[in-house]
């Protein structure tokens, strides 16, 4: 066996663009075997006869208005405080309220969402309940999300989605730069709405096909945003 993995390790040194090919291909059949024979992506983490399942599902058919999947809408003001934009802050938790599957939108600045402003006043939250698991919502409905939260933003408020919220139209998207000193990936994941990333080769290394790129997170769905130089 150490012999023929040995010969096989030296066909490949050899031929290395033979290689690539024939993993090509492998990879090609296998994801044509996955869409033709395989299942489909989930994002369901209910595990039937759980006490937490069990917890929930009670929850939610005896208060309804307490249950569901949470999430937070997180303001920023980088001047002042949240307060002194209260009424955009009222707006727009009013305008997710009315999006599909909300069960509840609660402005920090209600009697039910006392505590949800930081002692300086520079960040509030809105706490937000689905009816659905925010994973199964996809970049149209974080489209809808970013409209109703516009006020906000318009008002100079810095808006970011936590916890639930920030897993809807959660969208992975891959860069690959080859190492051509070793033959291994590089490989960098995004979402929608997270930070922004910068790929960069140490300085003058030269090691990457991919020197640099930055990505503005926030705007990945509607495309890619930045800069590349290939060698």
């Amino acid at each position: 066996m150490s012999r023929l993995l040995e010969r096989l390790g030296s066909f490949a040194a050899r031929r290395p663009w033979i290689m690539f090919v024939a993993w090509v291909v492998i990879l090609g059949g296998l994801l044509g075997a996955r869409q033709a024979f395989g299942g489909t992506y989930v994002n369901n983490y209910n595990i039937s006869g759980s006490n937490s399942e069990d917890g929930l599902n009670r929850l939610n058919s005896t208060f309804s208005s307490q249950g569901g999947y949470g999430g937070q809408i997180v303001y920023h003001a980088a001047h002042g405080t949240v307060a002194a934009q209260k009424s955009a802050v009222n707006q727009a938790s009013a305008n997710v309220a009315k999006l599909p599957d909300v069960i509840k939108s609660v402005s920090p600045f209600s009697t039910a969402g006392a505590g949800a402003v930081s002692k300086n006043g520079t960040i509030a939250y809105t706490s937000v309940s689905w009816s659905v698991n925010p994973y199964s919502l996809d970049t149209s409905y974080l489209t809808k999300l970013n409209n109703a939260t516009a006020p906000a933003r318009k008002a100079g408020l810095q808006v970011e989605y936590g916890s639930g919220a920030g897993n809807i139209g959660n969208v992975y998207i891959g860069f690959v730069g080859m190492n051509k000193a070793t033959g291994f990936n590089l490989l960098v994941t995004i979402v929608p709405g997270g930070p922004d990333y910068s790929v960069t080769n140490p300085a003058g290394s030269n090691a990457y096909s991919l020197e640099s790129y930055v990505i503005d997170a926030d705007n990945a769905g509607d495309g890619v945003y930045g800069s590349s130089d290939q060698n």
